[in-house]
């Protein structure tokens, strides 16, 4: 666990008990904060109260009064922040009533992210240990490049901490060990980066935009903004990783060259030589040649996972990691379940489980990664249904509609 010490002494909220939210919660304890904590299930209120917590109804109390709830003299002020849950919305399709009445009461606002980030520089403070961040965002394809991060660096010898959006909440991974080899793999959404738009990891990584979560950001550009403040304020010493198979993210790679900052590595999923790794067919391209070839990897098929291969390759070049270490470290990759996860085989009939693809985009990609399909789906329909997966019949060995 990280301990978050900058509040010692002082009384912060916290509101919305998840996984995250329960996560800070001990951090802030086990520096020193007093915390006052609410959510709207008894069970998490509980739980929150077993560990330390005051439990405190901002909504119906307010701030004002949360004062009266310290039992810390020195801390009968109102909170210093107020610490929420990714799922609190901030601008849409209203604010939440807790956020009007922080931002009313002038209390900044945070994420997890941003109390990781003053621990994290804590650590670089008082310590040699450089403990690099990597934070991969995108729509589609996060958890299988962070997981596939992590797996890599666990081969070459890495103490990996991987969380986030994907495992543990970021609060709950190690602070780094005495070895110099602590790592920081991190799958960010976008909920969280709006949390923390100050937060600037080592290695970013956007691999993909789609249109996603409008009904939080409020609409396409908004939600696209939320991703990149990631990068709106890297150092000139960090790395930027961005996929350009889109147009957009290829806009966003030419801004953000235009800012003049060296460490830029543009990836692509398809054959795009001006990209500084790139795929042609089933292996991965750079200038020099070809790095390696995917065919006989069955958890890194289709376009998209030679993209999420292709940012993996680009993130350990920026930490100097010699490419021969890794061409194995590939071929083991286990993969995620319900990714493109294989996990039957009959006759010649391959059985893939691809249950985590809940939008036509990311249904799409595993489409063309194969060919005599049969493809079974169920679920809810959103907005624009599967019209846009029409290409991707052609592949289909048979098709029918099937309702219930």
């Amino acid at each position: 666990m990280i301990k978050i010490t900058a509040y010692q002494g002082a009384t912060v909220g916290v509101y919305g008990l998840g996984l995250s939210g329960l996560a800070c919660v001990r951090a802030l304890l086990a520096g020193g904060a007093q915390v006052l904590a609410w959510d709207d299930k008894q069970e998490c209120r509980d739980e929150a109260a077993r560990m330390g917590a005051i439990l405190y109804d901002f909504a119906a109390l307010g701030f004002d009064k949360a004062a009266q709830a310290s039992q810390v003299p020195r801390a009968s002020q109102a909170p210093r922040a107020l610490i929420v849950s990714p799922a609190v919305s901030l601008t849409h399709p209203a604010p939440h009533p807790i956020v009007q009445a922080a931002r009313a009461a002038n209390i900044p606002i945070l994420g997890d992210m941003a109390l990781f980030a003053q621990a994290h520089a804590e650590f670089q403070a008082h310590s040699n240990e450089p403990a690099p961040i990597i934070a991969i965002t995108g729509t589609n394809g996060k958890s299988t490049t962070t997981a596939l991060i992590a797996h890599l660096l666990n081969a070459c010898g890495y103490d990996v901490q991987m969380g986030g959006n994907i495992g543990k909440p970021v609060l709950d991974l190690m602070p780094p060990n005495k070895s110099g080899k602590t790592i920081y793999v991190l799958e960010l959404s976008s909920y969280q980066i709006d949390l923390s738009p100050d937060f600037t990891p080592h290695i970013a990584i956007l691999l993909n935009l789609t249109p996603d979560h409008i009904e939080r950001h409020g609409d396409y550009a908004d939600y696209i903004a939320a991703k990149w403040q990631m990068f709106e304020n890297l150092p000139a010493s960090a790395h930027a990783i961005i996929g350009i198979d889109g147009e957009k993210e290829a806009a966003l790679a030419a801004q953000y060259a235009k800012q003049g900052k060296a460490h830029l590595h543009t990836i692509a999923g398809t054959d795009k030589p001006k990209a500084t790794i790139y795929a042609k067919g089933t292996v991965l391209y750079d200038k020099t040649g070809a790095l390696a070839d995917f065919a006989n990897i069955p958890t890194l098929q289709g376009a998209h996972n030679l993209q999420n291969a292709a940012a993996s390759f680009a993130a350990l070049r920026a930490l100097n990691i010699p490419q021969e270490k890794l061409i194995n470290a590939f071929a083991d990759f286990p993969g995620l379940a319900h990714r493109l996860q294989p996990v039957a085989h009959h006759q010649n009939i391959q059985f893939i489980n691809d249950s985590k693809a809940t939008n036509a985009e990311a249904t799409s990609k595993a489409l063309a990664a194969f060919e005599n399909i049969y493809w079974i789906a169920g679920g809810q329909s959103k907005q624009g249904g599967i019209e846009s997966l029409s290409s991707q019949f052609q592949h289909f060995c048979a098709w029918r509609k099937c309702t219930t």
